[in-house]
């Protein structure tokens, strides 16, 4: 992987290597290492065999300080005159080297009244997670809470699962620190999955994992060319198409990693977190995944009446924990259906212009909508009712009385039925992309609003018109400001057409075939494998 100059301290924003001449530039010291076996990378799709690269490249992205240099920068550094100038030349050490914990709190002892301002600005100058923390026990503890706040973001990184919401101050080192190392994960991996041909899910048809990009809240489309500046504001969201391999079972222990999480007295910022580091070290079925994410608190908990009341209530903890965990969920097909993303009664709101009252999912929105109702209704305890439990009601009637109990907030069926809420839903579709949430198996079970002058989601319209053309019967619903409208034949010969158009789309299914949805699975999704890749 060609690594970015600005990773290896170029000095292209005002580092030390353009500051102090005669000092730098150093150049890497080449260390004896032992040769590694060769690991065979993993199948086209899961670059698991080789993930251990990332971590290689972050630590060998920055020039590593010997004792004989640090006592130079030292004497720079304590020729500084004043404070601002101490503070500047932390700054700039902070993004371009590598130091040990002994020299950092060398450089730390040397101004000891100023030790937690330069704990905060030299802590991404180490390389060792441990040698970080035991940097962080020599704090004052009266001064620990606030070091540990300025440094929560890059100390919980997981460069293993980046996927999540940023937004860095780059004047800032840790900061800094972390949108590097997001940059560099996304350029091996954009890297490594353009070697091994997999389909594209990026927002642009660039193949990047950055999307919904923005410097100092202005939009703009992230390449390889754009050079890390030394300041200002980065907002971006990191979508990875990190799957488990096809063999990968889900890990047992994740039951008592749910037991934890239910502790309701630590924040739900702790928990996150918490999650976020136990997620590299498992696999888990859809079943955890909604086990984990209904550790957080529901739409209902955390929105207020106004937005309950208009339909915009939401959870972002929820939000933040499936993005956390669907790059490790090995049954991603559940996943992305009624059981954990997609409930029936929250989709056949999404992109209706009048979606205040409930409504039956019937075939006007996909096909199987009462047969996913009743598989709901399986997981559901039985109704309470007025005689005793010995209910004379119909099969039928029991099932009107579940469904109008899933519209209470203040039932328990709610939080059991619907995990996700519709603004949920369409926040996931923009931080996630909707690519990585789309069903190839089980197209019938999602409604996605889409623009057709947006790559990720003009390719999702393509699978479902290239779809609707080899099932017999099939089509592609389509709605244009809540109204149902046909999708022209001519798309299905000439292709869908790149146009600055809104619509709301889904698909009805008839005479499915699962080889065509397989095969359309492996031009447009990543992690739903065929037989002979599992064997």
């Amino acid at each position: 992987v060609r690594v970015s100059p600005m990773s290896y301290g170029t000095g292209h924003h005002g580092s030390l290597s353009m500051s102090f001449e005669g000092l730098l530039p150093m150049t890497k010291e080449k260390t004896q290492v032992e040769e590694k076996p060769q690991i065979q990378p993993g199948l086209a799709g899961t670059p698991e065999g080789d993930w251990i690269e990332v971590h290689e490249l972050l630590q060998d992205c920055r020039v590593k300080v010997s004792s004989a240099r640090f006592q130079l920068i030292k004497q720079a550094f304590l020729a500084s005159v004043t404070d601002e100038e101490r503070f500047r030349f932390a700054r700039a050490l902070a993004k371009e080297l590598w130091c040990n914990q002994l020299q950092v709190w060398n450089l730390v002892e040397s101004r000891v009244e100023l030790a937690t301002e330069l704990v905060c600005l030299l802590f991404p100058c180490i390389r060792s997670r441990k040698h970080q923390l035991a940097l962080l026990q020599q704090v004052e503890p009266a001064k620990a809470k606030k070091v540990g706040d300025s440094l929560r973001g890059l100390l919980w990184f997981q460069d293993a699962n980046p996927t999540g919401s940023y937004n860095l101050d780059l004047s800032a080192p840790p900061d800094y620190a972390l949108a590097e190392a997001c940059l560099l994960v996304n350029a091996w991996e954009s890297e490594s999955a353009r070697c091994a041909g997999r389909p594209d899910l990026s927002q642009s048809g660039n193949g990047e994992m950055i999307r919904n990009e923005a410097y100092n809240d202005t939009p703009f489309v992230y390449s390889k060319d754009w050079r890390l500046p030394s300041r200002g504001w980065f907002r971006f969201d990191y979508s990875s198409t990190r799957r488990p391999p096809p063999d990968a079972t889900s890990t047992t222990e994740v039951s008592e990693i749910t037991r934890l999480l239910r502790n309701k007295e630590l924040s739900s910022r702790s928990r996150l977190e918490a999650l976020r580091a136990a997620s590299v070290h498992i696999f888990i079925s859809s079943n955890q995944c909604r086990a984990l994410v209904q550790c957080f608190p529901a739409a209902v908990e955390c929105s207020s009446p106004e937005a309950i009341n208009s339909g915009l209530d939401e959870s972002p903890d929820r939000q933040e924990a499936l993005c956390i965990l669907h790059t490790r969920v090995v049954d991603r097909e559940r996943m992305l259906g009624p059981e954990v993303l997609y409930s029936p009664v929250v989709v056949s709101q999404i992109g209706m212009t009048n979606s205040g009252g409930a409504v039956r999912v019937r075939g006007g929105m996909f096909k199987t909508g009462d047969l996913e109702m009743k598989t709901a209704e399986v997981q559901l305890p039985p109704v309470a009712s007025g005689d005793g439990g010995h209910s004379q009601n119909s099969a039928e009637e029991r099932r009107d009385q579940n469904f109008k109990l899933a519209h209470d907030p203040n039932s328990a069926y709610f939080n059991f039925l619907i995990v996700f809420k519709e603004q949920d839903v369409l926040v996931l579709y923009r931080r996630l992309g909707v690519l990585h949430l789309l069903n190839p198996y089980k197209p019938e079970v999602l409604r996605m609003p889409v623009n057709l002058d947006i790559f990720e989601q003009h390719r999702v319209v393509d699978f479902l018109v290239q779809l609707a053309t080899l099932e017999t019967g099939s089509r592609v619903l389509c709605w244009l400001d809540g109204t149902q409208v046909c999708v022209p034949a001519s798309w299905g010969d000439k292709g869908v057409p790149r146009t600055n158009a809104l619509l709301t789309v889904s698909y009805e299914g008839h005479n499915s075939s699962f080889a065509s949805r397989q095969a359309l699975a492996d031009q447009f999704c990543i992690g739903f494998w065929s037989n002979l890749q599992k064997a």
